[in-house]
């Protein structure tokens, strides 16, 4: 089983949680979300979501290496940014990690999953405001 997770920047509260076929592409999952993010919203993600386009948002990913040679400072400087943006989407991850749920095989039925891991996000938020 594979999942997507959607953060607010500000208070690192999970947003959104999303789940598919460990098969299913990571472009393909994001394409398929329901839930519309806010208009003008900036919605960071990795280099496997290269293409996205979500209406309202924009969306940015890490700049390639240019083959042979290196990336601009100004290139790097961005590169930089965002990764500290990206590092509180893997927090967020680890906070859902810390329940066991997803760190080792799922071995109930495919259709609890989904619950379970919302009810899991939703911990995790309550969590986040005691």
């Amino acid at each position: 089983m594979k999942f997507q997770v959607v953060i607010d920047e500000a208070t690192t509260h999970l947003l959104q949680v999303a789940v598919a076929p460990s098969h299913q592409h990571d472009l393909s999952l994001a394409r398929q979300q329901t839930t519309p993010l806010p208009l003008g919203s900036l919605c960071v993600v990795d280099s496997g979501y290269q293409g996205l386009i979500l209406d309202g948002c924009r969306v940015v990913w890490p700049l390639k290496k240019p083959r042979q040679r290196e990336l601009e400072p100004e290139q790097k400087a961005f590169n930089q940014r965002l990764a500290q943006v990206r590092v509180k989407v893997e927090h967020a991850i680890r906070r859902l990690k810390v329940f066991r749920l997803l760190k080792g095989i799922y071995r109930g039925r495919r259709r609890g999953f989904e619950r379970r891991l919302t009810l899991i996000a939703g911990l995790v938020n309550r969590n986040l405001e005691a």
